[in-house]
């Protein structure tokens, strides 16, 4: 079975994501976020070809949608890496660049 890891990175867009909800919408709202990130790693983990290819910013990255947010994610046989996640309305290849090999 693959495994997840989420990178230092996702993790703080985690965290900032939360406590923005948590102050604009309430803490039940970030609550609900950060579950529905966890369910859509764990649907990635078994199924990570239901995201969108971008194999034109590097190899085996893939974004698929959680709410108003893209999560950005790299694939291969053993493993799914969490990258990043940013909202939508980001400009997502000034986003991904970094990823480029």
């Amino acid at each position: 079975m693959r495994r997840h890891v989420i990178t230092p990175a996702a993790k703080e867009d985690i965290r900032e994501i939360s406590a923005w909800l948590s102050q604009n919408y309430g803490s039940e709202s970030a609550r609900r976020f950060r579950q529905n990130f966890h369910a859509k790693v764990k649907l990635l983990t078994r199924t990570p070809g239901i995201g969108q290819r971008r194999d034109d910013i590097a190899a085996n990255v893939r974004i698929t949608l959680l709410d108003a947010y893209a999560v950005i994610y790299h694939v291969t046989d053993n493993q799914l890496t969490i990258l990043q996640i940013v909202h939508q309305s980001r400009d997502l290849t000034a986003v991904l660049r970094p990823f480029h090999n």
